[in-house]
């Protein structure tokens, strides 16, 4: 942060930029914020505006250095901001589920259906015995989709079992993890569902590693579709992330060009099939 700070020329002082749009992020390191900064700058770039990426959470800053040299700001994850931004005197959006205020433009994922829609494509082909790799407790996206994965199971007439829950955060190794633990059950899973992609492809070496085939011992969904899942074959849920990214800066052009009021957008993601469930 400090650096780039330097870089605009903000820390001794307010400088003027015209066209710049300020990034600022929770500080997770992952695929889920470099897909959307990559759809968002895609566009910065056809339209003409210069992009930078600030990684903190601290309102006062954001007020009193970032918003006079920035022409709009977009707000990333849960922990990107702390408090109100009503304030702010420059266009702004966020994306993830950190504002629960309607009146506060927003893209979100509709975790709850997503998950449930991850659950119930496991349960359709006949899991009863279904994991769950979720990723930090404290999140509202981690929340939402533990609702929609017991809501599925509920549906389809499975008792839920807590055993079958496994806190991660979102790395591979996390993935890794989580299959040592769900191994040692008396009763195992045979499927699973994972909140994130790397947790699910972690999930899956650990599986190779212990001499399991996926899907034909365990069957495995992630979340997210990012770029390596087409590569390992994960069937996932997409998230579209880039697209996520284009339609917030489109957004925010519109604002800046058009003076059009910034709408928020709610997205329902989809199963991507590829090789990692299969029927039992």
């Amino acid at each position: 942060m400090l650096a780039a700070a330097k870089a605009l020329g903000i820390m001794g002082g307010v400088k003027a930029y015209h066209n710049l749009i300020v990034v600022v992020s929770d500080g997770r390191n992952d695929p889920f914020h470099h897909e959307v900064i990559e759809g968002i700058n895609s566009l910065c770039s056809e339209f003409g505006y210069s992009l930078v990426e600030f990684k903190l959470n601290a309102n006062n800053f954001i007020r009193e250095k970032i918003e006079p040299i920035a022409s709009a700001i977009i707000f990333i994850g849960e922990r990107s901001c702390n408090g109100s931004v009503k304030e702010l005197g420059v266009p702004y959006i966020f994306i993830g589920d950190s504002i629960m205020d309607a009146t506060v433009p927003s893209i979100k994922i509709d975790n709850l259906q997503a998950a449930h829609t991850a659950t119930k494509y496991l349960c359709e082909r006949g899991h009863r015995r279904i994991g769950q790799i979720l990723g930090d407790k404290l999140l509202k996206l981690v929340e939402l989709r533990n609702m929609g994965y017991k809501s599925a199971l509920r549906q389809a007439g499975v008792t839920v079992d807590m055993s079958w829950n496994y806190y991660g955060d979102f790395s591979f190794r996390a993935g890794e993890k989580a299959m040592d633990y769900f191994m040692r059950l008396p009763e195992r899973p045979t499927a699973i569902f994972s909140h994130c992609d790397r947790m699910a492809i972690g999930a899956m070496k650990r599986a190779n590693e212990m001499g399991l085939s996926v899907p034909d011992d365990i069957s495995l969904i992630g979340f997210q579709n990012i770029e390596i899942a087409e590569y390992m074959a994960l069937t996932t849920v997409s998230q579209n992330l880039r697209q996520i990214g284009r339609s917030a800066c489109m957004a925010i052009h519109e604002k800046i060009t058009k003076n059009k009021d910034i709408a928020s957008v709610l997205y329902f993601p989809d199963v991507v099939e590829r090789g990692t469930v299969r029927r039992i």
